[in-house]
């Protein structure tokens, strides 16, 4: 069985999940560098993903929410549905709050975007570790603000297979747009074609305990 870590425990194992090595890379190297957190192991697809999960039992999984052999969604039920199923924290380039709300719907603790800057991520991983909610503040100041009109956009009331469907989508969308770009106009169309953007946050943090 894993272990869950407290206040007290200053230790925190962590699986990457992300179909790119040099990201990962850099991603290890961040976390690594941190006090009291450890990487046990990496995945660059679903399969390979669960298995590490049963085999090493970290406490916390940071997931891409897009890779080729699979969405980071169906990860999430895939883990969820297992008994004592680590904490998952969505780390993803998309920054429309659909996402955001689908993945803690199936079961993420937090949901932080590749736009933040690296403490965030370092943040967020321990906030997730301890049972907390983390949701990235920018994403997190757009809702608050939905919550202030009325009706909610159609996205919100999406569910999280059709947000699976609808993130396919966009995927295959920003791999068309991007091909014969390179590898450097492939990324850069990556960034550029979220479904919506939400930028202008204050560098605030939101944490929300059980």
């Amino acid at each position: 069985r894993g272990r869950r870590v407290s206040a007290g425990e200053s230790r925190i194992s962590v699986l990457l999940v992300d179909d790119h090595a040099v990201v990962r890379a850099g991603y290890r190297r961040l976390l690594e560098g941190s006090a009291g957190i450890e990487v046990t192991g990496e995945a660059a697809d679903v399969e390979a993903a669960l298995l590490l999960v049963a085999a090493q039992r970290p406490d916390v999984v940071v997931l891409d929410l897009s890779m080729p052999s699979g969405s980071g969604l169906e990860v999430l039920r895939r883990l969820n549905s297992q008994p004592d199923a680590p904490r998952v924290l969505m780390f993803s380039m998309y920054e429309d709050p659909v996402y955001a709300e689908q993945s803690l719907k199936a079961g993420a603790r937090g949901y932080l975007t590749k736009a933040g800057g690296p403490s965030e991520l370092v943040d967020a991983v321990r906030s997730v570790a301890r049972g907390e909610t983390w949701l990235d503040p920018r994403i997190a100041r757009v809702l608050a603000l939905r919550g202030l009109a009325a009706p909610a956009p159609a996205g919100s009331q999406l569910s999280t297979r059709e947000a699976e469907v609808l993130l396919c989508m966009e995927i295959r969308s920003v791999r068309a747009w991007g091909l014969g770009l390179g590898a450097g106009g492939a990324r850069r169309a990556k960034r550029q074609r979220p479904l919506a953007s939400w930028r202008g946050a204050p560098p605030r943090s939101f944490r929300i305990r059980d």
